[in-house]
């Protein structure tokens, strides 16, 4: 009797071990979307401020009475956008790697879910084949004696 609780007890706790991964893995993909709206957001606020400062930039060189299109106007502008494009790269790159980490947990947390799952099948049937092989000794000694 004890080996069918316990047999009883290891499908349960696969199956609960199965649940709590899946759930585990949802959850991180949600955080990968999360980091994927970040990467986002980030990348939107860079352009922002390159706007913001070529416009504070071209104010100031209007306000002095300076063309936009002078030479030293268009390197001020291509060298305010390459910065901004490489801190926007280090960014998506950054932002990739968590979301790509993530993303590998989720993976992961399925398979152990899986696998729980199917290992308590497995410690289920050896707790019922213990249980028999009880039974079939008990029967067969029980009936040598009489």
């Amino acid at each position: 009797m004890q080996e069918t609780f316990q047999a009883v007890g290891s499908l349960y706790g696969g199956k609960a071990a199965k649940a709590q991964a899946q759930s585990e893995a949802l959850l991180a993909e949600r955080q990968a979307r999360d980091v994927d709206l970040q990467a986002m957001q980030a990348s939107e606020a860079r352009r922002a401020e390159l706007r913001q400062n070529m416009s504070t930039i071209e104010a100031r060189r209007a306000a002095a009475g300076v063309g936009l299109d002078s030479p030293s106007a268009l390197a001020i502008s291509r060298a305010l956008r390459k910065q901004t494009s490489r801190a926007e790269s280090i960014d998506r790159v950054g932002f990739g790697n968590q979301r790509t980490a993530l993303l590998t947990t989720a993976a992961m947390k399925r398979a152990y879910g899986k696998t729980a799952a199917v290992l308590g099948y497995v410690n289920a049937a050896g707790h019922l084949a213990g249980a028999a092989e009880k039974a079939a000794s008990a029967k067969g000694g029980g009936g040598g004696k009489s």
